[in-house]
């Protein structure tokens, strides 16, 4: 290799360092962009949350009062009964994909308390004592979709399964 050409190199190196940059940066704006879409869109939701978690607590309130949930939380050591598992739902947007998880559960004083994770670690919770808490801080697509598992009573399917499952 000659001097001529080392500079060359150098040169050329450059100049895909640039184009890299101008890549990213594109990428970045697209990805913002995405973001801000998706962010609107949570929003303009806005006025549907508080009513979905004003369902879910009433359906919480109901089935915290049964012999079901007393019997299932007392053969449990994990503080409350599961009843909901997805992607992030204290994000917008909403979540999903590979190593990423959420749990919700009704626990003794009738508060759901939120925990997510990421594989194998825990990460965030948060305990929500009313429907305003709950709207605030989960995303329209988790709450939709836990009031569409207790509305089509999935959820006595999802209870069973993670409390219930051979091996446990």
């Amino acid at each position: 290799m000659s001097l001529k050409n080392l500079e060359h190199a150098i040169e050329t190196h450059g100049e895909w360092e640039k184009l890299e940059q101008r890549r990213h940066a594109v990428e970045t704006a697209a990805q913002q962009a995405e973001l801000a879409i998706k962010k609107e869109q949570e929003n303009a939701l806005a006025a549907e949350k508080l009513p979905i978690a004003k369902k879910i607590f009433a359906w919480v309130s109901d089935f915290a009062v049964t012999d079901t949930y007393k019997k299932i939380l007392a053969g449990t050591s994990q503080g409350g009964v599961h009843i909901y598992g997805g992607g992030w739902g204290h994000e917008v947007p909403h979540s999903e994909g590979f190593g990423i998880w959420s749990r919700l559960d009704v626990r003794p004083d009738g508060t759901l308390r939120y925990i997510a994770g990421f594989k194998y670690a825990g990460g965030r919770q948060i305990d929500f004592a009313t429907p305003e808490q709950l709207a605030a801080g989960l995303n329209h697509t988790y709450l939709f979709r836990l009031w569409n598992k207790i509305e089509t009573e999935e959820v006595y399917g999802i209870i069973e399964n993670w409390h219930f499952r051979s091996g446990k």
